[in-house]
């Protein structure tokens, strides 16, 4: 798969999309609890999903973990986070994963507790308050032998109660539009 293309159709869609620049910061810079973004760049076989989130939204906090449960928390959301399939429903294809990548704002956590008791743990300070986010890139492989894909978000309101709203933005090869889903309102549909 030439994941240049989705990449670039990526890159294009957040350039050229104005339906939510009124009143509100680029992407990274906008931070809402309740409110995700989802970046959708669906091209012949190729399916690109982006899900940008406050981590409030997701962990229902946003500082480091300060103890075992919080850290055993995260780990059990994160391996939730990697299993698309169990936050997004595809119709109108057969899609498979092909890769999922995700940043977490937790993961400098993580290389802490690797270094924790050395010399250069006094120099590393933590940050009680912080505005955390979690970026996660889902690549699908779909056997599009239609011309509409929809896509069902329940299962993410489901998982992450703290998400009130996504605002979604997408590109297909012939259109490009954007949405906002609810918990009532939370299926997508691409043409």
């Amino acid at each position: 798969m030439n994941m240049k293309k989705p990449i670039l159709a990526l890159l294009f869609l957040a350039i050229t999309s104005t339906a939510f620049a009124k009143d509100e910061k680029t992407q990274h810079d906008a931070h809402e609890h309740g409110v995700a973004e989802i970046n959708i760049v669906w091209e012949k076989a190729d399916l690109n999903i982006e899900l940008l989130s406050p981590a409030f939204n997701i962990t229902g906090f946003e500082y480091q973990p300060a103890n075992h449960d919080q850290e055993e928390a995260i780990a059990k959301i994160e391996k939730k986070l990697n299993a698309p399939n169990e936050l997004f429903s595809i119709t109108g294809a057969a899609c498979k994963t092909v890769k999922t990548k995700l940043e977490s704002p937790f993961e400098e956590h993580a290389d802490h507790e690797k270094h924790e008791g050395k010399e250069e743990h006094k120099d590393h300070e933590h940050e009680s308050s912080t505005h955390s986010e979690y970026a996660i890139n889902y690549e699908f492989s779909c056997d599009n032998s239609k011309s509409e894909l929809s896509i069902d978000t329940a299962n993410v309101f489901k998982h992450f109660p703290n998400m009130e709203k996504i605002k979604v933005q997408w590109l297909s090869a012939t259109k490009q539009s954007s949405a906002v889903l609810t918990k009532k309102s939370n299926t997508i549909t691409l043409n």
